[in-house]
């Protein structure tokens, strides 16, 4: 599914068993309004039953441009995602948003990216290469427990490196 910038709002459930989705390209995610966690569009009314709802043959996310926040438990617990790509316009990326997304092996975090909050991407156990580039702040167990997180690159625009931000990265080495 390769969504355009001018959809605004996807309605509850509009991909409802689409159980063999591997792609989407995003330009909101949910409705963009109370419902922004990407197991609404396939049913779910809460974020915590996004595993039960998005298709574990969806591997690979986009986001385009207008998509400059991604709220609280957006795609948590999606555990088949492999790859996110991120807009250039990313700023915020909300607390547990990725957490358990157990597939993710990489990540390049956008310099318009200001704020990765607490538990952002928790339990990313595959998570291996961690790029951010113009961040000012990691909050509290960003990656805690990322167990293969084996790299690290942090830009000089971070000011900020909240408690166990990265707790429990027991590979992490650079």
């Amino acid at each position: 599914i390769e969504m355009p910038e001018s959809v605004s709002s996807v309605g509850f459930g509009a991909f409802y068993l689409c159980k063999s989705m591997c792609d989407m390209t995003l330009s909101v995610i949910g409705d963009g309004n109370q419902n922004t966690h990407i197991g609404f569009v396939f049913g779910a009314n809460v974020a915590d039953w996004n595993e039960d709802f998005v298709p574990a043959s969806l591997k690979r996310v986009t986001l385009l441009d207008s998509c400059t926040r991604i709220e609280n438990k957006a795609f948590a617990n999606c555990a088949g995602i492999v790859e996110i790509n991120f807009s250039d316009t990313l700023e915020f990326i909300g607390i547990r948003s990725f957490v358990n997304c157990r597939s993710l092996s990489e990540l390049d975090c956008p310099a318009s990216l200001k704020t990765i909050s607490g538990d952002a991407f928790f339990g990313c156990d595959n998570l291996v290469s961690l790029t951010i580039a113009g961040t000012t702040k990691i909050e509290s167990q960003a990656f805690f427990g990322c167990d293969n997180l084996t790299e690290v690159v942090i830009p000089s625009t971070v000011e900020k490196i909240q408690i166990r931000a990265f707790g429990d990265c027991s590979s992490l080495t650079n």
